[in-house]
Order: structure tokens, then C-alpha cells, then sequence
């Protein structure tokens, strides 16, 4: 039956997904989102409020979700507040095509368009994978922007700047403008394919009469790095492994779309996989 055929894709889904996650750090969940609708999600667990969430009719998701479809490639949005916990994340969001004749996708301007695969990252998992963790160690003080159209958003800090910041805080532009007052040292590297456009801010914790005029230059190199990682890391993440393995599942699959959905209705977009091994997603 065709339940039974989309739970042994679901279950394939979810294997390959654990696997990835396993893998490579930093990544707290992946997603399908047939016609923008997330249907699927590994591990479900503490993420069921996301289940059904329509990226269109949420009007905080629906530009990064046209910008991604309109790019055609993956694209980096956030950091967001997840609506099932409230953390903040950065989204990887790719779109999934259909070239296959008579295929109708449910957005007109985009007839082969049929949804996204998503992989998710809070930020305090993501960066716990990073050697932004370690600056305790260094005795280093950091604070880590995004810098969006709306201005500079909370991305990591180091703890003895979040031990005194309330949740608020992480969301106002003042906070954030503090680090300026220690004059750091800092590092902005773009990536324009992936949205990304981000600032390092970095200092002696003890600040810089303490320390000798060499102490700039290892923080400058300890910046280059730690950022050359970050960039790498997602590069990785995005572009080519997790990507890949997400669509090779799809790929072994043949999606087919029912009638385009009144909006926050899942009962209808619920992707029915049969088995095609000629199945063309451009992922």
C-alpha cells in the first residue's frame, strides 16, 4: 500500500539522517518540507511543534524560503527562534526539483519546484563543535554576529559575556554594540552563495595593558582560524555531504504532489514515495 511504501522511505529517511548527524557535528536535526510544509523531521523528538509549520503562511520564514526556491542552490537563513523550542538555529535550506513530464508543482512560477530539504542547526550545538568553545582556555573574550538586511544578530559569545546577558539581551542591537567598547580585533568573512556574512569580535579577557603587543597578532591568527573552520565546516555540511546523502534518498524515490494545499493543511502535501530509480531531483 502507499503507506506502507512512504513508512519504509520515512524509515530509510531517518537512517541515513541518524548516520548524518553522527557524523558530522553540529547538526541538530534534518527536515523534508513538501510544497514549503515540514512533513518530516529526524529526531522527531522535542521537535514535534515543527511538524506541519507552512514556511509561507509563517511570515518570518517565507522570504528566506522564495530567496531559496528564486537562487535555485542551498541557502543559510538566520539565526531564527525555532518554533518548537525557542532556540535560536541557522537553517541550511536547499529546494528539490522535479524535471519529470507532467510533474505540477504547487507554486505556478516555479512549476517543477517540489519542496525543500532542510538541515537545522542550533546555535549552541553548532558551535560547541567549533574551537569557539575552547576561547575559556585562551583567555579570550569573543562575541560572533550575523550581520542581516535587519541589522547585527546574536550568533555565540563567550561565557563571561553570556553570564550577565538575559535572553533579551541576545536581541538588542545595544547589547550587542558593547563589544565595540574593548576594542577588538575583528574578522569578517562573506560567502554571498550561501548568505553568509558574518563577524568575529575578539579580546583579552583581562584586557590590553595586560598583555604584550604580540598578544594582538596571535589574537588576529586565532581569528583566521577560527573562522577559516567555521566556513570550512559548512562548506562541508552544506554543499556536499549531507546535501548529497539527503538526495540520494530522494532520489531513489518518486515524489508525487496532490493538489496544492489551502494553507497549514499537511493532510494533503504528505509526500508518496514508489519506488523509481529513474527519478530526476536536482538537489
Amino acid at each position: 500500500s502507499e503507506v506502507m511504501i512512504r513508512d519504509t522511505a520515512m524509515a530509510k529517511f531517518n537512517i541515513v539522517a541518524e548516520s548524518l548527524i553522527e557524523t558530522y557535528k553540529g547538526i541538530s536535526n534534518l527536515q523534508l518540507a513538501p510544497a514549503g510544509i515540514v512533513s518530516i523531521i529526524h529526531p522527531i523528538a522535542n521537535n514535534e511543534g515543527a511538524v506541519g509549520h507552512d514556511l509561507f503562511f509563517d511570515a518570518s520564514r517565507r522570504e528566506g524560503a522564495e530567496t531559496t526556491i528564486k537562487h535555485g542552490k542551498t541557502v543559510l537563513v538566520g539565526p531564527v527562534k525555532l518554533i518548537q523550542n525557542g532556540k535560536r538555529a541557522i537553517i541550511a535550506r536547499n529546494p528539490t526539483f522535479v524535471h519529470r513530464p507532467g510533474f505540477a508543482g504547487p507554486v505556478p512560477e516555479f512549476p517543477s519546484w517540489w519542496g525543500f530539504a532542510t538541515m537545522l542547526c542550533t546555535l549552541d550545538v553548532l558551535f560547541e563543535a567549533t574551537t569557539l568553545a575552547r576561547t575559556d582556555s585562551y583567555s579570550v573574550s569573543y562575541l560572533l554576529i550575523a550581520n542581516t538586511g535587519n541589522g547585527p544578530k546574536y550568533l555565540s559569545a563567550s561565557d563571561d559575556l553570556l553570564s550577565t546577558a538575559t535572553d533579551d539581551d541576545l536581541d538588542d542591537p545595544e547589547w550587542l554594540a558593547r563589544a565595540d567598547a574593548h576594542n577588538p580585533v575583528e574578522a569578517t568573512f562573506d560567502l554571498p552563495d550561501l548568505n553568509i556574512r558574518w563577524t568575529l569580535k575578539l579580546w583579552p579577557k583581562q584586557g590590553w595593558q595586560q598583555h604584550s603587543d604580540s598578544f594582538a597578532l596571535q589574537v588576529v591568527l586565532c581569528t583566521f582560524f577560527t573562522m577559516c573552520s567555521l566556513v570550512s565546516m559548512y562548506c562541508v555540511l552544506v554543499r556536499d555531504s549531507v546535501i548529497a546523502e539527503v538526495a540520494s534518498i530522494l532520489q531513489r524515490s518518486r515524489p508525487r504532489m496532490s493538489a496544492s494545499p489551502e494553507k497549514g493543511d499537511t493532510s494533503t502535501v504528505m509526500t508518496r514515495w514508489q519506488s523509481d530509480d529513474a527519478a530526476a531531483l536536482d538537489i
